[in-house]
């Protein structure tokens, strides 16, 4: 598949990992572990994952896409051809 057909999910799957990484610096930057005890860290835990599981759809789709532009193209020989 082309990876302008996947641009929508890319693009999802991004901002929902950024947003899980935002909401964890800004729970770490704001203090709230030491207020909210608990609920702060759950808050930490749940906005690392979204950003760890939607980060690897990104990274992996890409990194095909990289090493598709990058392989050499091989030729397919019959074995007729490979002998002459």
């Amino acid at each position: 598949m082309k990876l302008s057909m996947h641009i929508g999910a890319l693009a999802g799957c991004i901002a929902v990992s950024l947003g899980g990484l935002a909401v964890a610096v800004w729970v770490l930057v704001s203090g709230m572990p030491g207020r909210e005890g608990i609920d702060a860290m759950f808050l930490l835990v749940i906005g690392l994952a979204f950003a760890a599981f939607f980060g690897v759809y990104p990274v992996r789709t890409l990194r095909r896409r990289k090493s598709a532009v990058n392989s050499p193209k091989t030729e397919v020989r019959s074995d007729r051809t490979a002998k002459a």
